[in-house]
């Protein structure tokens, strides 16, 4: 499958020492490589950047399937050598700081994700701002 996508980049360029920000439209030719109902994988072909690939992934809500979202990412990591870049909802934490709330997070949960981020090589980006995304009400 081919796609093209138009997207707005927010740039940052150090020009003599200042950071310049800016926006630009491109386009970007993409091409779907794998997908399922929990991730899609694109190859990005940028044409300064050159390419580089980008997954989408919604990891297994029930914690006796988590296995399978933690293998489906070994897997992945294993399909490309291009740089990667991840992002969705991964349903796991990799530490209970990651969490707030009453109920413990099992332990196991927590130490099979972060054995999966590490075996896939993937780096946990820090978030600026508010920690927690989502919440449960009560």
């Amino acid at each position: 499958m081919f796609c093209l996508l138009i997207i707005t980049f927010l740039l940052i360029e150090l020009v003599e020492g200042v950071d310049w920000l800016f926006y630009r439209k491109k386009s970007i030719n993409c091409n779907i490589t794998n997908y399922s109902t929990t991730h899609i994988d694109i190859q990005v072909i940028d044409e300064i950047k050159g390419k580089w690939r980008l997954t989408g992934f919604y990891g297994m809500q029930e914690g006796r399937k988590r296995k399978e979202s933690w293998n489906l990412l070994r897997r992945l990591s294993q399909m490309s050598s291009l740089p990667w870049c991840i992002m969705g909802d991964f349903n796991d934490i990799l530490s209970m700081d990651e969490k707030k709330g009453r109920s413990e997070w099992p332990n196991w949960l927590i130490q099979g994700f972060r054995q999966a981020v590490m075996d896939t090589g993937l780096i946990d980006l820090s978030m600026l701002g508010y920690s927690f995304t989502w919440f449960k009400s009560f």
